[in-house]
């Protein structure tokens, strides 16, 4: 008999490749990849940061936090419960945002209502290359369920974010944003 874990990793990973192979352009695949996350595992909020070089990581898709941030907000490596999980490289739960040593506000983020945090990193080759994180308004304590679930997703991301279609949104990203190189997928480009 197949555990609840094995049917919701499954079904997410089927939804996962179906976001990823439709006709979406690139930041919507992104904010739908989010989005379905937080529903499959029913949280308040969700956010998707990625290494953008060896020191900061960057906003690259949210449910429920502020839309307009979107590549507009990068935390340094090691700075906040984010970017400590970059560092790290390190699962990381917290029940208490507000009371965590290392907790990062940030003003027009919108994320005064959320109280519990999980976060996972995004590992290619051993290196940190983003942050998923999840967030509930209530205290709460994440099930180990759905710890697992989040860093199953960060393996599927992984893969994604070594696509040649990754690659090009990168490319583009580079350019538009004047950045002198980009890490997406454990190396360096530019």
């Amino acid at each position: 008999m197949k555990s609840q874990i094995t049917d919701k990793a499954v079904e997410m990973s089927k939804l996962f490749n179906k976001i990823i192979n439709s006709k979406k352009s690139m930041s919507a695949k992104f904010s739908s990849i989010i989005s379905m996350i937080a529903k499959q595992l029913n949280v308040d909020a969700a956010v998707c940061y990625l290494v953008i070089d060896d020191n900061y990581i960057e906003l690259f898709a949210s449910h429920n936090i502020n839309p307009k941030l979107i590549n507009h907000i990068s935390i340094k490596v090691g700075e906040g419960i984010i970017g400590g999980i970059a560092q790290s490289k390190l699962t990381t739960e917290v029940e208490n945002i507000w009371q965590h040593p290392n907790f990062l506000y940030r003003e027009g983020v919108d994320e005064e209502k959320y109280k519990s945090f999980l976060g996972t990193p995004i590992l290619r080759w051993g290196r940190s290359i983003g942050v998923l994180g999840l967030y509930q308004e209530d205290l709460y304590n994440f099930k180990k369920e759905e710890v697992h679930a989040l860093e199953m997703l960060a393996m599927e991301f992984s893969d994604w974010l070594a696509s040649d279609e990754i690659r090009e949104y990168k490319n583009a990203f580079i350019k538009k944003k004047g950045y002198k190189r980009i890490i997406l997928i454990g190396y360096s480009f530019g």
